[in-house]
Protein backbone atom coordinates (compact mmCIF):
# COMPACT_ATOMS: atom_id res chain seq x y z
CA UNK A 1 0.00 0.00 0.00
CA UNK A 2 1.62 3.01 -1.19
CA UNK A 3 -0.36 5.79 0.73
CA UNK A 4 -1.66 4.55 3.76
CA UNK A 5 -3.79 6.08 6.38
CA UNK A 6 -3.80 4.15 10.11
CA UNK A 7 -7.17 5.43 12.00
CA UNK A 8 -6.33 4.52 16.01
CA UNK A 9 -8.86 4.57 19.46
CA UNK A 10 -7.96 8.23 20.65
CA UNK A 11 -8.15 6.84 23.87
CA UNK A 12 -5.36 4.64 24.41
CA UNK A 13 -3.57 4.47 27.74
CA UNK A 14 -1.68 7.12 28.93
CA UNK A 15 1.08 4.60 29.19
CA UNK A 16 1.53 3.54 25.83
CA UNK A 17 2.23 7.31 24.98
CA UNK A 18 5.64 9.25 24.97
CA UNK A 19 5.77 11.78 28.03
CA UNK A 20 7.58 14.69 25.30
CA UNK A 21 4.22 14.96 23.08
CA UNK A 22 1.36 12.67 24.25
CA UNK A 23 1.07 10.68 21.43
CA UNK A 24 1.37 7.35 20.70
CA UNK A 25 4.98 5.58 20.99
CA UNK A 26 6.03 4.64 17.40
CA UNK A 27 9.36 3.00 18.37
CA UNK A 28 9.57 2.56 22.68
CA UNK A 29 13.38 3.16 23.75
CA UNK A 30 14.02 3.71 27.06
CA UNK A 31 16.59 6.64 28.53
CA UNK A 32 18.58 6.16 31.59
CA UNK A 33 16.44 8.23 33.87
CA UNK A 34 14.24 4.61 33.22
CA UNK A 35 11.48 5.84 31.50
CA UNK A 36 10.13 4.87 27.94
CA UNK A 37 9.91 7.54 25.32
CA UNK A 38 9.42 7.60 21.18
CA UNK A 39 12.64 7.34 20.05
CA UNK A 40 12.30 10.38 17.62
CA UNK A 41 11.20 12.77 19.66
CA UNK A 42 13.62 11.74 22.47
CA UNK A 43 16.69 11.73 19.97
CA UNK A 44 15.38 15.55 18.93
CA UNK A 45 15.63 16.27 22.99
CA UNK A 46 18.21 15.21 23.43
CA UNK A 47 19.98 17.35 20.56
CA UNK A 48 19.61 20.60 22.40
CA UNK A 49 19.38 19.43 26.31
CA UNK A 50 21.36 16.57 28.73
CA UNK A 51 17.85 16.23 31.02
CA UNK A 52 15.23 14.00 31.32
CA UNK A 53 11.85 15.36 29.93
CA UNK A 54 10.23 13.99 33.19
CA UNK A 55 12.74 14.90 35.88
CA UNK A 56 14.43 17.67 34.99
CA UNK A 57 17.26 15.78 35.92
CA UNK A 58 20.76 15.64 34.09
CA UNK A 59 20.97 12.30 31.77
CA UNK A 60 24.07 10.23 30.03
CA UNK A 61 21.55 10.50 26.83
CA UNK A 62 21.64 6.65 26.72
CA UNK A 63 19.32 4.73 24.32
CA UNK A 64 17.73 0.86 24.54
CA UNK A 65 14.88 -0.49 23.10
CA UNK A 66 12.20 -0.93 25.23
CA UNK A 67 11.21 -4.67 23.57
CA UNK A 68 8.07 -5.10 26.14
CA UNK A 69 6.49 -1.84 25.85
CA UNK A 70 7.11 -2.50 21.86
CA UNK A 71 5.09 -5.91 22.64
CA UNK A 72 2.31 -4.51 24.82
CA UNK A 73 2.13 -1.66 21.83
CA UNK A 74 1.67 -4.01 19.06
CA UNK A 75 -0.85 -5.60 20.74
CA UNK A 76 -2.65 -2.83 21.08
CA UNK A 77 -2.26 -1.80 17.55
CA UNK A 78 -4.02 -5.12 16.77
CA UNK A 79 -7.20 -4.28 18.48
CA UNK A 80 -6.92 -0.70 18.43
CA UNK A 81 -5.82 0.05 14.39
CA UNK A 82 -7.16 -0.49 11.44
CA UNK A 83 -5.96 1.32 7.59
CA UNK A 84 -7.06 2.28 4.77
CA UNK A 85 -5.56 3.90 1.33
CA UNK A 86 -5.52 7.52 0.25
CA UNK A 87 -4.64 9.44 -2.57
CA UNK A 88 -4.15 12.90 -3.80
CA UNK A 89 -6.42 15.06 -6.07
CA UNK A 90 -5.11 18.79 -5.88
CA UNK A 91 -3.14 18.66 -3.28
CA UNK A 92 -6.69 17.33 -1.58
CA UNK A 93 -6.30 14.36 0.58
CA UNK A 94 -9.12 11.60 -0.35
CA UNK A 95 -10.26 7.74 0.63
CA UNK A 96 -9.33 5.58 -2.24
CA UNK A 97 -12.41 3.24 -1.22
CA UNK A 98 -14.96 6.25 -1.93
CA UNK A 99 -13.15 9.05 -2.95
CA UNK A 100 -14.80 11.42 0.33
CA UNK A 101 -12.61 14.04 1.38
CA UNK A 102 -10.26 12.53 4.81
CA UNK A 103 -12.31 13.63 7.66
CA UNK A 104 -10.51 12.18 10.84
CA UNK A 105 -9.25 14.13 14.20
CA UNK A 106 -6.19 11.86 14.88
CA UNK A 107 -4.42 9.92 12.15
CA UNK A 108 -1.71 8.60 10.84
CA UNK A 109 -0.65 9.17 7.15
CA UNK A 110 2.06 7.30 5.94
CA UNK A 111 3.73 7.97 2.07
CA UNK A 112 7.05 7.31 0.87
CA UNK A 113 7.73 11.03 1.22
CA UNK A 114 6.01 12.20 4.49
CA UNK A 115 4.47 10.90 7.36
CA UNK A 116 1.61 12.85 9.42
CA UNK A 117 -0.12 12.53 12.63
CA UNK A 118 -2.94 14.49 13.11
CA UNK A 119 -5.90 16.03 12.00
CA UNK A 120 -7.26 16.46 8.68
CA UNK A 121 -10.68 18.50 7.96
CA UNK A 122 -12.17 18.67 4.27
CA UNK A 123 -9.02 17.19 2.73
CA UNK A 124 -6.68 19.58 4.36
CA UNK A 125 -4.57 19.48 7.42
CA UNK A 126 -6.00 21.53 10.07
CA UNK A 127 -5.54 21.91 13.79
CA UNK A 128 -3.25 20.44 15.33
CA UNK A 129 -0.65 17.72 13.20
CA UNK A 130 3.00 16.65 13.26
CA UNK A 131 4.62 16.50 9.90
CA UNK A 132 8.12 14.82 8.80
CA UNK A 133 9.83 14.99 5.34
CA UNK A 134 13.07 15.02 4.48
CA UNK A 135 14.37 15.04 8.02
CA UNK A 136 12.76 18.45 8.49
CA UNK A 137 9.72 18.39 11.01
CA UNK A 138 6.97 20.42 12.10
CA UNK A 139 4.73 20.18 14.82
CA UNK A 140 2.16 22.98 15.48
CA UNK A 141 -1.38 24.59 13.91
CA UNK A 142 -2.47 24.10 10.69
CA UNK A 143 -4.82 25.90 8.91
CA UNK A 144 -6.26 24.77 5.45
CA UNK A 145 -2.87 22.41 4.82
CA UNK A 146 -0.80 25.58 6.03
CA UNK A 147 1.72 26.25 8.73
CA UNK A 148 -0.70 29.00 10.61
CA UNK A 149 -0.61 29.81 14.26
CA UNK A 150 2.12 28.20 16.84
CA UNK A 151 4.75 25.54 15.57
CA UNK A 152 7.97 24.46 16.04
CA UNK A 153 10.44 23.55 13.01
CA UNK A 154 13.19 21.02 13.03
CA UNK A 155 15.71 21.24 9.96
CA UNK A 156 17.23 18.84 8.44
CA UNK A 157 20.35 21.00 9.14
CA UNK A 158 19.68 21.08 12.77
CA UNK A 159 18.75 24.63 13.40
CA UNK A 160 15.23 25.33 14.63
CA UNK A 161 12.31 27.68 14.40
CA UNK A 162 9.57 28.23 17.56
CA UNK A 163 6.83 30.72 17.21
CA UNK A 164 4.32 32.44 14.81
CA UNK A 165 3.75 31.20 10.85
CA UNK A 166 1.26 32.73 8.76
CA UNK A 167 0.75 30.58 5.10
CA UNK A 168 3.86 28.60 5.67
CA UNK A 169 6.10 31.63 6.37
CA UNK A 170 7.29 32.60 9.47
CA UNK A 171 5.23 36.07 10.52
CA UNK A 172 5.23 37.50 13.52
CA UNK A 173 7.12 36.72 16.97
CA UNK A 174 9.80 33.74 16.91
CA UNK A 175 13.20 32.47 18.13
CA UNK A 176 15.38 31.07 15.28
CA UNK A 177 17.98 28.68 16.60
CA UNK A 178 21.39 27.73 14.35
CA UNK A 179 22.86 24.33 14.46
CA UNK A 180 26.01 26.22 16.38
CA UNK A 181 23.41 27.58 18.86
CA UNK A 182 23.46 31.22 18.14
CA UNK A 183 19.58 32.46 18.04
CA UNK A 184 17.62 35.22 16.95
CA UNK A 185 14.33 36.48 19.06
CA UNK A 186 11.42 38.43 17.75
CA UNK A 187 10.21 39.33 15.05
CA UNK A 188 9.76 38.14 11.92
CA UNK A 189 8.68 38.66 8.17
CA UNK A 190 8.49 36.60 5.17
CA UNK A 191 10.74 33.80 6.56
CA UNK A 192 12.97 36.67 7.60
CA UNK A 193 14.32 38.68 10.67
CA UNK A 194 12.08 41.72 10.01
CA UNK A 195 11.57 44.49 13.15
CA UNK A 196 12.79 44.41 17.00
CA UNK A 197 14.93 41.54 17.68
CA UNK A 198 18.06 40.57 19.66
CA UNK A 199 20.80 38.05 17.70
CA UNK A 200 22.79 36.41 20.71
CA UNK A 201 26.35 35.17 19.51
CA UNK A 202 27.69 32.10 21.88
CA UNK A 203 31.36 30.24 22.29
CA UNK A 204 31.36 27.73 24.74
CA UNK A 205 27.68 27.86 25.36
CA UNK A 206 27.98 31.38 26.60
CA UNK A 207 26.75 35.02 25.31
CA UNK A 208 29.50 36.49 23.70
CA UNK A 209 27.73 39.46 21.64
CA UNK A 210 24.32 40.66 21.55
CA UNK A 211 22.91 42.84 18.28
CA UNK A 212 19.38 44.39 19.70
CA UNK A 213 17.74 46.13 17.75
CA UNK A 214 15.81 46.99 14.77
CA UNK A 215 16.17 44.43 11.46
CA UNK A 216 15.45 44.20 7.55
CA UNK A 217 15.87 40.81 6.05
CA UNK A 218 17.72 39.37 8.26
CA UNK A 219 20.22 42.36 8.80
CA UNK A 220 20.39 44.65 11.67
CA UNK A 221 21.05 48.59 10.56
CA UNK A 222 20.14 50.20 13.73
CA UNK A 223 20.60 49.70 17.77
CA UNK A 224 23.07 48.31 20.29
CA UNK A 225 25.52 45.46 20.43
CA UNK A 226 27.38 44.50 23.54
CA UNK A 227 30.71 42.13 23.48
CA UNK A 228 31.02 40.85 26.73
CA UNK A 229 34.71 40.64 27.86
CA UNK A 230 34.39 38.97 31.13
CA UNK A 231 31.67 37.87 33.53
CA UNK A 232 29.14 41.26 33.66
CA UNK A 233 31.81 43.14 31.96
CA UNK A 234 30.73 44.42 28.40
CA UNK A 235 31.50 46.87 25.94
CA UNK A 236 28.46 48.66 25.00
CA UNK A 237 27.82 50.56 21.36
CA UNK A 238 24.20 52.39 20.42
CA UNK A 239 24.10 53.68 17.30
CA UNK A 240 24.01 53.11 13.37
CA UNK A 241 25.06 49.21 12.11
CA UNK A 242 25.86 48.11 8.73
CA UNK A 243 27.15 43.79 8.41
CA UNK A 244 27.21 43.91 12.10
CA UNK A 245 29.53 46.05 12.38
CA UNK A 246 29.75 49.47 13.84
CA UNK A 247 29.23 51.72 10.83
CA UNK A 248 27.74 55.53 10.53
CA UNK A 249 27.25 57.61 13.69
CA UNK A 250 27.03 55.43 17.41
CA UNK A 251 28.24 56.15 20.99
CA UNK A 252 30.66 53.37 22.41
CA UNK A 253 30.67 52.92 26.14
CA UNK A 254 33.74 50.75 27.13
CA UNK A 255 33.96 48.36 30.10
CA UNK A 256 36.67 50.38 31.73
CA UNK A 257 34.81 53.78 31.40
CA UNK A 258 35.65 55.17 28.23
CA UNK A 259 33.38 56.72 25.82
CA UNK A 260 33.86 57.20 22.49
CA UNK A 261 30.87 59.63 20.69
CA UNK A 262 31.59 60.02 16.70
CA UNK A 263 31.21 58.67 12.98
CA UNK A 264 32.72 54.94 12.02
CA UNK A 265 33.46 52.69 9.40
CA UNK A 266 33.60 49.12 8.87
CA UNK A 267 33.57 49.03 13.04
CA UNK A 268 36.91 51.65 13.30
CA UNK A 269 36.23 54.80 14.28
CA UNK A 270 36.96 57.22 11.36
CA UNK A 271 35.68 60.76 11.19
CA UNK A 272 34.78 63.24 13.35
CA UNK A 273 34.50 62.02 17.20
CA UNK A 274 35.03 62.65 20.62
CA UNK A 275 36.63 60.75 23.25
CA UNK A 276 36.90 60.50 26.82
CA UNK A 277 39.43 58.51 28.39
CA UNK A 278 38.76 57.03 31.78
CA UNK A 279 42.14 58.59 32.84
CA UNK A 280 40.69 62.01 32.45
CA UNK A 281 42.02 63.14 29.02
CA UNK A 282 40.18 63.48 26.29
CA UNK A 283 40.32 63.79 22.02
CA UNK A 284 37.99 65.51 19.96
CA UNK A 285 39.31 65.24 16.55
CA UNK A 286 39.73 63.09 13.22
CA UNK A 287 40.20 59.37 13.09
CA UNK A 288 41.01 56.86 10.88
CA UNK A 289 40.99 53.31 10.89
CA UNK A 290 40.62 53.59 14.59
CA UNK A 291 43.75 56.07 15.02
CA UNK A 292 43.83 60.06 15.83
CA UNK A 293 44.80 61.13 12.62
CA UNK A 294 44.16 64.82 11.42
CA UNK A 295 43.09 67.85 13.34
CA UNK A 296 42.43 66.82 17.20
CA UNK A 297 42.42 68.69 20.14
CA UNK A 298 43.75 66.76 23.57
CA UNK A 299 42.81 68.21 27.28
CA UNK A 300 43.26 66.88 30.59
CA UNK A 301 41.30 68.12 33.76
CA UNK A 302 41.53 67.79 36.97
CA UNK A 303 38.44 69.67 39.62
CA UNK A 304 37.40 70.88 36.46
CA UNK A 305 40.28 72.69 35.50
CA UNK A 306 42.54 72.16 32.57
CA UNK A 307 45.69 70.77 33.51
CA UNK A 308 46.75 70.30 29.93
CA UNK A 309 46.11 71.14 26.36
CA UNK A 310 46.98 70.50 22.63
CA UNK A 311 45.68 71.10 19.43
CA UNK A 312 47.09 70.51 16.46
CA UNK A 313 48.35 67.30 13.72
CA UNK A 314 47.80 63.86 14.53
CA UNK A 315 49.30 60.87 12.83
CA UNK A 316 49.37 57.16 13.91
CA UNK A 317 47.24 58.16 17.28
CA UNK A 318 50.87 60.26 18.10
CA UNK A 319 50.84 64.17 18.04
CA UNK A 320 52.45 64.88 14.54
CA UNK A 321 55.04 67.73 15.11
CA UNK A 322 56.96 69.42 11.76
Amino acid sequence: MKNKLILYNQNCSKNLCCPIDNKLIVNPVYLDDGYTYDEENIKNWLKNKKISPVTNNPVKGILNQNFIMNKIISEWKEVNFYEKEFYFKKKLLKYKENNEHINENNIILINPNFKYYGCIINGLRNGKGKLIWSNNQYYGDWINGKRNGFGIMNYSDGSKYEGEWVNNRKIGKGTYTWNNKNYYKGNFKNDKCNGEGILFILRNGKVINEYKGNWCDNKIYEGEIKSFIRNNFYDSYKGQIKNYNKHGYGIMKYYNNSVYEGEWFNDLKQGKGIMIYENGYSYNGQWYKGYRKGYGEEVKKENNKIIYWYCGEWKNNKKFVV
